[in-house]
């Protein structure tokens, strides 16, 4: 008996940048799971509940709640990786997202923030354009923060 195959998550969106700040400082934004709403576009609230792997933040954008599940967080590596909860209005299953930083220099730092999901119900070139104007101006927040220091 064969088992129905498993079809892998598509990337859909992929934003990447560079901030001229040391990887430490960008890292003490990103790694905090509550912290959304000083710098992400449109965020006017986010709440943790649970702490580390497996907490669950709530963030509100636009009057509207979506719920995401941390995954896994590396700080030694610069990564954070969550998942979005349903019910969401996202057009597509299994959503997730990714940040990562990279040193480029003892004071550059490159963000990519990346996110995967399965099942779209539309194209996802279509679900990626939006996301990715969210991240874009969603890392323009966070450089904004970290210049005013």
């Amino acid at each position: 008996m064969t088992s129905p195959a498993i079809t892998p998550p598509t990337i859909y969106a992929s934003v990447s940048a560079e901030l001229d700040h040391p990887i430490d400082a960008v890292w003490a934004r990103i790694g905090a799971f509550g912290g959304l709403q000083h710098w992400a576009d449109g965020i006017s609230g986010c709440s943790v509940e649970g702490e580390g792997q497996g907490a669950i933040r709530t963030v509100v954008r636009n009057g509207s709640e979506v719920r995401e599940r941390l995954e896994a967080i590396d700080p030694a590596g610069h990564m954070i990786r969550y998942q979005i909860l349903a019910p969401h209005s996202l057009p597509a299953d299994d959503v997730h997202g990714v940040m990562i930083l990279r040193a480029i220099g003892p004071a550059t730092t490159r963000i990519v923030w990346r996110s995967d999901a399965t099942a779209f119900r539309v194209p996802p070139e279509a679900l990626g354009a939006r996301i990715e104007q969210f991240y874009a101006a969603s890392i323009e927040g966070l450089r904004r923060l970290l210049d005013a220091g």
